[in-house]
């Protein structure tokens, strides 16, 4: 996405959508570089998921380490 132009204009359109339907919540998923963090950021994106943040989780380990992912003990 960071170096593509038309991957670009299609999450700018997409968040301008969402603010324009005044959607409080827009999640990012696959979000893997801190450059495309920081774009979609830019742009208004609040909420983001993806191998930056974490990686994938089996689902038989998910509820072991939930708590760990939301802050809660």
């Amino acid at each position: 996405m960071a170096e593509a132009e038309e991957a670009r204009k299609i999450c700018s359109t997409i968040l301008s959508l969402a603010r324009n339907l005044a959607l409080s919540v827009v999640v990012a998923e696959g979000v893997e570089t801190e450059a495309q963090y920081r774009f979609l950021a830019a742009l208004g994106c609040n909420r983001f998921q993806g191998g930056l943040f974490s990686p994938a989780v089996p689902t038989d380990q998910l509820g072991t380490q939930l708590p760990s992912l939301t802050g809660e003990p």
